[in-house]
């Protein structure tokens, strides 16, 4: 690494070339990845589909065993009732703490001040034709 503060413009520079060249690379292999996790959802999918309705246990390929396995997993299926628990229980360990961007900042375009809110800097780079 580099102390900031004593960096030249040129290794600057040369650092911009090479976060361009490693965040390209990485955009390319993303969309790669992405392309076999949808190729794998599919199967996953299909698999899932016809082992259920095979009603097969489990099938042994290359000395490993794949089957379906079932879980559960909590929904909401009546949002006006979870909400009116959570408030009236005081039961916010319900809650996963996760700002919605979009309603603060609509809130604050009306005019309304959300408590308990601060705002800090973040930063990123932009990199757009000169």
């Amino acid at each position: 690494m580099f102390d900031p503060t004593t960096v030249t413009r040129e290794e600057v520079t040369e650092l911009i070339r090479l976060w361009r060249q490693a965040r390209t690379a990485r955009l390319e292999q993303d969309k790669i990845a992405a392309a076999y996790k949808d190729q794998e959802m599919l199967f996953k999918s299909d698999l899932i589909a016809a082992i259920q309705a095979q009603k097969y246990e489990g099938i042994v390929v290359d000395g490993r065993t794949t089957g379906v396995s079932t879980g559960m997993q909590a929904v909401v299926d009546d949002r006006e009732a979870l909400v009116n628990y959570i408030l009236d229980a005081r039961a916010i360990d319900l809650l996963q703490f996760r700002l919605s961007a979009t309603a603060v900042r609509d809130r604050e375009e009306s005019g309304i001040k959300v408590p308990g809110i601060g705002y800090m800097e973040k930063y990123d780079l932009f990199d757009r034709k000169a």
